[in-house]
């Protein structure tokens, strides 16, 4: 679900692949490659909220719901407007296409049975230690 108003987006999806702490694992691999500055971090209820140089203000969170985990973003700047011109739908976007590219990465592979490592999900053979999957 997306909701974009005058100066904000808000999008909430739900993955039923994945779980809350693989999904919390994976939006704090995208927030450096998103370039904003963590503010506050709520490890218990899985938020991390942040900033970006042009005083946008960012919202991530995780939680399940009905056995389904929900990630969701909310992009705003910090002065409410009835209209604007951006209502950061390209930072939202740009989450969520790097969120869905780790969900894929990972639904495509699997855990070594000798040293642990992720590889493809059709490898016979692990490409770090050797072992025979």
């Amino acid at each position: 679900m997306r909701v974009v108003g005058g100066s904000s987006c808000f999008e909430s999806r739900k993955y039923t692949q994945i779980s809350v702490d693989k999904a919390w694992d994976f939006i704090c691999l995208i927030i450096p490659k998103l370039q904003i500055k963590v503010v506050k971090l709520d490890l218990i209820n899985k938020i991390i909220n942040c900033e970006d140089e042009k005083n946008k203000k960012y919202m991530l969170a995780t939680k399940e719901t009905n056995g389904q985990t929900e990630v969701i973003m909310d992009a705003t700047t910090k002065v409410q407007r009835v209209y604007g011109m951006n209502n950061n739908t390209q930072k939202v976007d740009e989450f969520f296409e790097a969120f869905e590219q780790l969900v894929a990465e990972h639904l495509n592979s699997k855990t070594c049975i000798k040293c642990k490592k992720n590889i493809l999900l059709n490898a016979r053979y692990c490409p770090e230690c050797g072992s025979e999957q």
